[in-house]
């Protein structure tokens, strides 16, 4: 399992509601990955919006090591749903197991 804190913003163009609570299953893009990445958002809000910055928890579904050297901290990723972005985020540290509730 892989959980790391990070930092996301929802684009203004995000169609519906902003996502909420835990278990937001999105996709995760990065510029060094030839693949995205599927993931799982915990800890937002009850009630998010667009331009604001949240911290959340990141769920990396079926993890494995060559990933290790690409989600680390400081690493700027795209989330996307359905072909589109629907925000941007940061990685800010790795959680471990024992921390991830």
């Amino acid at each position: 399992m892989y959980v790391c804190k990070a930092q996301v913003e929802f684009n203004e163009s995000l169609e519906g509601r902003t996502p909420t609570g835990s278990g937001y299953t999105s996709y995760l893009r990065v510029a060094s990955s030839a693949d995205d990445i599927a993931i799982r958002l915990h800890n937002l809000p009850n009630s998010t919006d667009c331009k604001t910055w949240y911290r959340v928890e990141v769920e990396v579904i079926n993890y494995d090591e060559s990933l290790k050297d690409v989600l680390i901290k400081g690493q700027w990723f795209k989330l996307i749903m359905e072909d589109s972005i629907i925000g941007i985020g940061t990685i800010q540290r790795r959680v471990k197991e024992s921390e991830f509730v």
